[in-house]
């Protein structure tokens, strides 16, 4: 997929924990494929999940650079789907939202070997946690 336009989001902690819950506070839109999407101010999500003892190891945190891309893909599992401006829902499977974890994080800059790493570590360890309805 070709991502258009990614920006970091406005997301505040709703508890004192950098291993606590994030709220948009501003409805998040980002392009993908031509298509404008947004996520509605209000959203509830964990961050980027990677475990605490890969932080040090691979220098990737929960919160940082990488945000959107959690967001999306926190969503995708989530929902199973992205809203269109125009009110449409553009549905995926599983395997679809986690490549575009991948891409997300390609376009944001983060290492190759580590946008990998993290794709492998959601297929491996995401199916649990998909609620999408593929």
């Amino acid at each position: 997929m070709k991502i258009d336009l990614l920006p970091q989001p406005y997301v505040i902690y709703i508890n004192d924990s950098i291993e606590g819950s994030l709220r948009l506070e501003k409805d998040y839109i980002f392009k993908i494929d031509g298509l404008t999407f947004v996520i509605d101010k209000g959203f509830i999500y964990d961050g980027t999940s990677v475990p605490s003892f890969a932080w040090s190891l691979f220098k990737f945190e929960r919160r940082g650079v990488h945000d959107p891309a959690g967001i999306v893909h926190d969503y995708l599992y989530r929902n199973g789907f992205l809203k269109t401006m125009a009110g449409s829902e553009a549905f995926f499977t599983r395997k679809q939202a986690d490549l575009l974890f991948k891409d997300m994080l390609d376009y944001l800059g983060i290492k190759s070997w580590l946008s990998k790493l993290a794709y492998v570590g959601v297929r491996w360890f995401g199916k649990s946690s998909w609620k999408g309805k593929s």
